[in-house]
């Protein structure tokens, strides 16, 4: 038997519970590094780009909002191209964590099934699943915004009804619950845009497929994205801080370098955030018993997946 094709067999048996998916997602990229500093490397300079562009160019704009002396108009037209500005990089943001997605979770597919792709196959295979990853993101990001504007929603409801002494208490109940509402519909969407990737389907014929495929093991699901939730909140928090931040007490190389750790940060956690969702999708089809072909677009030829028993 293949060596790497052993290895993920005697990995399976670490899929049982969420400690074993997390030691899973640990080793994976271990099997084939040369793939897994690529693939680092393809989220870690643009992300590192933007967000030298955007202390640039969004820097300045801040720190003239936050001084005040500018007169009204000045400062509105300021505040639009702030805005405009924003949304420019939101999306930008979105594209390149959709391009890492696609890398991460094509070369995790791989490996995990002993099959050492080079760096040109992987530029195939992402080539192949961009279009049906941006109609299921499509998805996911309305789904989202509309989840956020009812939680808006009922929100200022609460506040209405409420004393105002009680308002930051509603505001901090709502908040946190809304959030633990929204862990296990993103870990369908999640695992909706794992499928869109790794299956000729997307949409929300995906994000259904994902809710028939969760099923029995929702809460997996949901103490994972917890735990994923509550490694990368913390570290996102503080490269949007940092890089909104214009406190000229930090000194212009102190705010690079701190810039650049966090960054590294960050892209670090989403490339395994992304494995582990590659590996959970793996195990929800244990679970169902499906084999799901994976297709080397740049050779033709179609190499089934390993059994978990």
């Amino acid at each position: 038997m293949d060596k790497e094709v052993f290895l993920a067999s005697s990995d399976s048996s670490l899929m049982s519970d969420v400690t074993g998916v997390l030691r899973a997602a640990i080793k994976l990229p271990s099997r084939n590094r040369k793939l897994t500093v690529l693939v680092t490397i393809l989220l870690l300079f643009p992300f590192s780009i933007l967000v030298t562009f955007h202390a640039v160019l969004a820097g300045p704009l801040l720190q003239k909002l936050e001084d005040f002396n500018d007169s009204p108009s000045t400062a509105q037209k300021d505040a639009w191209i702030l805005v405009c500005l924003e949304f420019v990089f939101s999306v930008i943001f979105c594209v390149i964590s959709l391009f890492g997605m696609a890398a991460t979770i094509n070369s995790s597919s791989a490996t995990y099934q002993g099959n050492f792709i080079r760096f040109r196959e992987l530029l195939l295979m992402i080539q192949a699943t961009w279009k049906r990853l941006i109609i299921t993101g499509l998805y996911f990001l309305l789904i989202t915004i509309a989840y956020v504007f009812l939680c808006l929603m009922m929100l200022e409801a609460f506040i209405l009804i409420t004393s105002v002494g009680a308002t930051v208490a509603w505001i901090s109940i709502v908040g946190i619950s809304a959030t633990l509402l929204y862990l296990y519909p993103a870990t369908v969407f999640m695992l909706g845009l794992v499928i869109s990737i790794l299956e000729d389907c997307y949409g929300m014929k995906a994000l259904g497929k994902a809710r028939e495929l969760i099923k029995g093991r929702k809460v997996q699901g949901f103490v994972l994205m917890l735990f994923l939730e509550l490694l990368s909140t913390p570290i996102s928090f503080l490269l949007i801080l940092l890089t909104v931040d214009d406190d000229d007490d930090l000194g212009a190389m102190t705010q690079i370098a701190f810039g650049s750790v966090f960054t590294f940060l960050f892209c670090i956690v989403r490339l395994f955030a992304f494995v582990v969702y590659t590996l959970f999708y793996y195990e929800c089809k244990k679970g169902h018993e499906e084999n799901v072909p994976i297709e080397l677009w740049s050779t033709g030829y179609n190499v089934n997946p390993i059994s978990f028993d």
